[in-house]
């Protein structure tokens, strides 16, 4: 489904330039359930931003589906990301003045699309989530909000969910409860799940684990 090739990327200049990620080339199939993981400063996150289209890299090459994402530009991307790939944030980043159906039903919004409300019915029964549409964010849990930003990232039907230390915010409980919902979401719906995350338990959750070191890929479990 993604390929990644030979990509560099770095911020500043000259003497001030900060090489983060070194010549990393892997691959994820479809379906695949992948955690990252790595020391702050590993180069993790970066690496998930470039993947998603939100950072360019500086060389190589960033394959979805055989369509190289590098080759866009800043709107191109953008426009990309919002039609296959679903993020999740450790911040939740909902909108308060919202309630749960409209910030689940947001990206299509953006996108101008009709959503298809079965799909939305589906989702919401999963993530357990059904009862607390009308609600607004302030009423629910941290685990709770989890679950509406899963939601949102996932309406647009992405095949690919990319996931930035998910449980990063949440409890023992809630953090079990979200990996399981992510879990059962990457067998029953096929979708691909891309994390980031530095807990040792919750990366046991995937079916892959890369572990970085100083913008290199240490080790591939």
């Amino acid at each position: 489904m993604i390929e990644i090739k030979n990509i560099t990327k770095s911020y500043g200049h000259e003497k001030n330039k900060v090489v983060v990620l070194k010549d990393i080339s892997f691959s994820i199939k479809e379906g695949s359930f992948v955690s990252i993981m790595g020391t702050s400063g590993s180069g993790k996150t970066t690496l998930l931003k470039c993947i998603s289209g939100i950072d360019m890299v500086d060389s190589g090459e960033i394959l979805y589906k055989n369509k190289d994402i590098t080759k866009l530009n800043s709107e191109q991307r953008k426009l990309f990301r919002r039609a296959n790939i679903g993020m999740v944030f450790q911040s939740f980043d909902l909108l308060p003045i919202l309630n749960v159906r409209e910030n689940i039903l947001l990206p299509m919004k953006l996108n101008h699309l009709k959503h298809d409300e079965d799909y939305f019915n589906e989702i919401v029964e999963i993530l357990g989530i059904n009862s607390k549409l009308k609600n607004r964010i302030s009423e629910l849990s941290g685990g709770e909000q989890q679950r509406v930003a899963i939601a949102r990232a996932l309406i647009t039907k992405s095949k690919l969910l990319c996931a930035d230390e998910p449980t990063g915010n949440l409890d023992k409980k809630n953090t079990v409860e979200v990996m399981n919902l992510l879990k059962k979401i990457n067998t029953e719906m096929n979708t691909t799940i891309l994390m980031i995350t530095h807990d040792h338990q919750v990366a046991e959750y995937a079916d892959e684990i890369i572990k970085m070191d100083d913008g290199r890929i240490e080790k591939w479990k």
